[in-house]
């Protein structure tokens, strides 16, 4: 459940990201470098958090299990 979870949240803030570059990011009033600085940092922990959640989800599904 926690890779479903974080691969959707990535996947969505990477598409959020990806339709906003393919726009010219129209949905900006100003393109000067404090919008874009607050358009990728705000978003960032949702992307670096979910990815490595997803990693860590796909580490402990591959990871070999020993019986006790």
């Amino acid at each position: 459940m926690q890779l479903t979870i974080a691969t959707y949240t990535l996947y969505s803030v990477l598409l959020y990201y990806l339709v906003a570059h393919i726009s010219g990011y129209a949905v900006f009033e100003n393109k000067d470098a404090t919008t874009f600085l607050l358009f990728y940092l705000v978003n960032a922990p949702w992307f670096v958090g979910y990815a490595w959640m997803a990693c860590d989800a796909f580490q402990a599904l591959t990871r070999p299990h020993r019986l006790p």
